[in-house]
């Protein structure tokens, strides 16, 4: 019967030197097992290490053993530093780690204000000459904010955007709901967090109609936007469309477009 609670492991990559360090309460065996168990939805970050370079290239062993849970932990952090396995490390020479090990949610504790400065320099260095090289290449865009974009600066007038909401309801009009397409496309623009598409709204939101005036409006954030000048009132206006009630000297109801 072992007298331990866990074990610091390494798994060493034969061909490139390079090592994972983890912590398990079960055996190295049943831990290995687990690590080369590829039949998962979604892959984790060492696995795919096993997968590109192949599993019998790696060797395994036992570093260490922990007494308790927190002595686990710290071993493992002491184990991750002294290999420099963190990809965030200073000086980090290969290694597929990508916490600092124990329990810390914030993998940066470790490690001093100096160090933490440089690291996240290195970070943005690498970030922005990666995205630059695609960009380069054709294959990210420039971004939003970048003046090479042909719309920075400028914003789609009311008009437009009007119109392009309304194609955008027209086309899927004539497609079949039920079909994979349409259920992809719907998943995509309401998972996504204020659609560009639709001003910040559901693509396919509901049509209103100011009574006093007779106008139709694709969406409510743009009856706020042209009645009101601010399109944050559309919550005003979708509470007239419930209780019938004057919202800033208009009135407002669903439009149904079976009655044009």
């Amino acid at each position: 019967m072992k007298n331990y609670y866990g074990i610091i492991y390494c798994a060493t990559n034969k061909i490139t030197s390079h090592k994972y360090i983890g912590k398990t309460k079960y055996s190295l065996k049943d831990r290995k097992r687990m690590h080369e168990n590829f039949n998962i939805k979604k892959l984790l970050y060492f696995q795919k290490i096993l997968l590109e370079y192949g599993k019998d290239n790696f060797e395994w062993s036992i570093l260490d053993y922990g007494y308790s849970k927190e002595d686990l932990e710290n071993k493992e952090i002491y184990w991750i530093k002294t290999y420099h396995t963190f990809c965030c490390d200073p000086d980090f020479n290969g290694g597929y780690n990508k916490t600092s090990g124990g329990n810390k949610a914030n993998t940066m504790e470790i490690f001093s204000e100096e160090a933490k400065k440089e690291i996240r320099k290195k970070i943005s260095r690498s970030l922005f000459e990666t995205n630059e090289n695609k960009r380069k290449n054709g294959i990210l865009p420039y971004a939003r904010h970048d003046n090479r974009n042909p719309m920075y600066g400028k914003e789609h007038s009311f008009n437009t955007k009007e119109k392009i909401i309304k194609a955008v309801k027209n086309y899927w009009k004539s497609r079949d709901r039920n079909s994979k397409e349409y259920l992809e496309y719907m998943k995509k623009r309401l998972k996504s967090i204020g659609n560009k598409l639709a001003n910040g709204n559901n693509p396919m939101a509901i049509q209103v109609q100011c009574i006093e005036t007779n106008e139709i409006f694709e969406t409510a954030s743009l009856g706020a936007e042209k009645m009101y000048g601010n399109k944050k009132f559309y919550r005003n206006i979708m509470y007239s469309t419930k209780n019938g009630n004057k919202t800033k000297g208009y009135t407002w109801r669903i439009h149904n477009e079976k009655e044009t």
